[in-house]
Order: structure tokens, then sequence, then C-alpha cells
């Protein structure tokens, strides 16, 4: 299973988009409480659940990460991400969620850090989202959340100022995921 994992706004679901549409790879869907978004389908995108659903699930450790952003509650399931071979799933995790997903013997990834500049996450974010306060708080809250986890993954993937296309990052992780599943 393939695992990306970066800061907002630094192409997480684009890499993953173009990782389903252009390379065969599957989403490994989470849950989250959030309301769905323009064009999101539930079982495709995520699971859209309930706080209260949410929390009977947490409580039930049917999730093997779960974690918060704002109001909005997120989880992978366990019986999604177990996986004893490399398989062509592709999900993204917070690095928490990296470290659960280590610690599980069953589960068999490649991760993969997309490390973008806070300068030019926060520029792509505005360009998207018009509420400058909760930019800042986003960006506040993942203050050290993401320190030391470039030595924590399979691989790290730079790209300043967004300067490589997103199919081109995307055919760059297949390739080397690839490389690790024939080896």
């Amino acid at each position: 299973m393939l695992i990306l994992i970066g800061e907002f706004a630094s192409g997480k679901s684009a890499i993953q988009k173009s990782l389903i549409e252009d390379f065969g790879f599957q989403n490994a869907v989470t849950y989250t409480t959030r309301p769905r978004q323009n064009g999101e389908l539930d079982g495709k995108h995520h699971y859209f659940i309930n706080e209260d659903t949410f929390q009977i699930l947490e409580n039930e450790q049917f999730f093997f990460e779960t974690s918060k952003d704002g109001q909005w509650s997120y989880g992978g399931a366990l019986i999604d991400y177990q996986e004893k071979e490399l398989c062509n799933k592709v999900g993204i995790a917070t690095p928490h969620g990296l470290r659960q997903l280590h610690r599980c013997q069953e589960i068999n990834i490649f991760s993969v850090y997309l490390d973008i500049p806070a300068k030019d996450r926060i520029i792509k974010a505005l360009m998207y989202e018009d509420d400058i306060e909760k930019i800042f708080c986003r960006n506040l809250r993942q203050t050290g959340e993401y320190e030391g986890i470039s030595q924590e993954v399979d691989m790290v993937v730079k790209n300043q100022g967004y300067e490589k296309p997103t199919i081109m990052l995307a055919k760059g992780i297949k390739d080397a995921y690839e490389r690790l599943k024939d080896a």
C-alpha cells in the first residue's frame, strides 16, 4: 500500500487522484464527519458519517488512526489497510497515522512525504480558500507535527514552488513504488 503524507496544500489529494486516474491505483477510503464537497461520492472519496457514529467506531477500535482538522474527524479503518503484500492502493495519512501503520505487523506500506515549503503551501491555499484566518490557524495547528517525518518515510518528494506537474510527481512515486514491489 502506498501512503502519502504532507502538510495542508502540499498536493496529497491531487497526487492521489493522479495515481488513481492515470496509473490504476485504488483509493484507500477514509471515514470523515465533514460534509461532502463538490463532486465527492460516499464510499469513493470518503465514507461520510456523523460524529456519533464516528465516536462509536473509534471506541470499538475500528480505526488504526484518527485525527481532527478543525471540527471534523477523520479515521482510517484498520480492515481497509490490512494488506500483507504491497498492493496498488493509495491512501493519505498524518504522521501519527503513519506511525500507527508502522506498528501494524500485517500492513506493508511504502510511505512518501510531500515536502513543500510553508510559503508555497500558504500561497496555494489562498488561491482556493478566501478565509485567511482559517489558513493561518491550519498552518499553526500543524506546527511541529511533521518535524522529523522525512526520516520516517521511504521517499521524500520536494516540489518548491509547485514547479513539477502533478502527473510527473505521481509517475515518479509510482515508479519508485513498483521498483520496491519488484524487488
